[in-house]
């Protein structure tokens, strides 16, 4: 008895969005290197940033006002994502949901 093998023909499969990953990587870098430049302009005295040359930024006062800004509307979206939940729900005393 003979056997006999065949070589399976592979589909190469392409995906889409292939570049996902690479979107992702750069994504990554940039939000780390925003991150860094965040902290150093917050932290970093105003005379130290005008020896490197660096003499037009944003005033350090929104250095904390952003960040609060983003917490409080966070909050905010919280809380009135729940009011408008219960708005909607029907009151206990609707009968009609009820099981017989």
């Amino acid at each position: 008895m003979e056997v006999t093998y065949r070589k399976a023909k592979r589909k190469r499969t392409v995906l889409k969005g292939g570049n996902t990953a690479i979107y992702g990587f750069v994504g990554w870098i940039t939000t780390y290197v925003c991150f860094a430049m965040f902290i150093i302009w917050a932290f970093v005295p105003d005379e130290w940033l005008h020896y490197f040359g660096i003499s037009y930024y944003p005033n350090k006062y929104w250095a904390i006002a952003t960040p609060m800004w983003v917490m409080v509307t966070w909050v905010f979206i919280y809380i009135v994502y729940g009011a408008i939940n219960l708005i909607n729900t029907a009151p206990v005393s609707y009968t009609h949901l009820r099981a017989h």
